[in-house]
């Protein structure tokens, strides 16, 4: 990943799409510390963090050792480069084998990162290995209904058919983390609206802020986006939605 020239480019938008503020994302962390306790000697492991958002927002809110890592090496020096918090760990590993011993961490996040990785079963395995008993683990994923709410996925038809090629649905989810161990399963949805200016709506959709959008063709892209830029030709204020949700369970 490090050599890859188009990560760091990928990384900044990444950082743009998922650093602003909003209702949901302060709903759901109020949601994820009901699982974390704030002693400085719990362990809290962020599984392909990106750029930190969600570790640095825990951080703030806890006194618990955070340990934020992912397969890229572009998302984890730009969330490095963020905060020289103390008690947040920075570290490269792919999700599907991480180098940490088994039952040690108290919580363990995979917040939009299951449908990225090469084998989700493995990883969700992964995340077992390494709780303690009684740790939480804590998931955020969208449904497929979700997914057609999605404004962008409503935008781009291509990237929500590609992510619901790659994503379990719940209901398969829901399932394989009980087969795996995992017990007192509950879930809670989080919808996200946010509004933009037109110009700051179309340069949020030309950086493609996510994954899918930079795995469809540059043709399909390029098609949609000049129908978007059309249809809101005369539009000042454009209004996005995004709809996610929150699986916690135990070992």
């Amino acid at each position: 990943m490090a050599g890859d020239q188009k990560e760091p480019d990928y990384a900044d938008s990444f950082e743009r799409y998922r650093s602003q503020a909003s209702e949901k994302t302060s709903a759901l962390i109020r949601s994820v510390l009901q699982h974390v306790s704030s002693s400085p000697r719990a362990r809290i492991i962020d599984i392909g963090c990106g750029t930190g958002q969600y570790a640095l927002l825990l951080a703030s809110a806890t006194k618990a050792q955070i340990f934020a890592t992912d397969l890229s090496w572009a998302m984890v020096e730009k969330g490095r480069g963020k905060n020289n918090v103390q008690h947040v760990s920075w570290s490269l590993s792919d999700a599907c084998r991480m180098p940490f011993v088994g039952e040690s961490f108290d919580v363990a996040l995979l917040f939009q990162v299951l449908h990225v990785v090469k084998d989700s079963k493995q990883a969700l395995q992964e995340a077992y290995r390494i709780l303690r008993p009684g740790g939480h683990c804590l998931i955020l994923a969208h449904s497929y209904s979700q997914l057609n709410r999605q404004t962008v996925f409503r935008l781009f038809p291509e990237a929500r058919k590609l992510n619901k090629r790659r994503m379990l649905s719940l209901t398969k989810l829901k399932q394989l983390v009980r087969e795996i161990g995992f017990h007192h399963l509950r879930t809670e949805e989080f919808v996200e609206t946010a509004t933009y200016s037109r110009d700051a709506f179309l340069e949020k959709i030309r950086s493609k802020p996510n994954t899918s959008l930079r795995s469809i063709s540059d043709t399909d892209f390029k098609r949609r986006y000049e129908a978007l830029e059309a249809a809101i030709t005369s539009q000042e204020i454009c209004t996005e939605e995004n709809f996610s949700t929150l699986l916690a369970m135990r070992k």
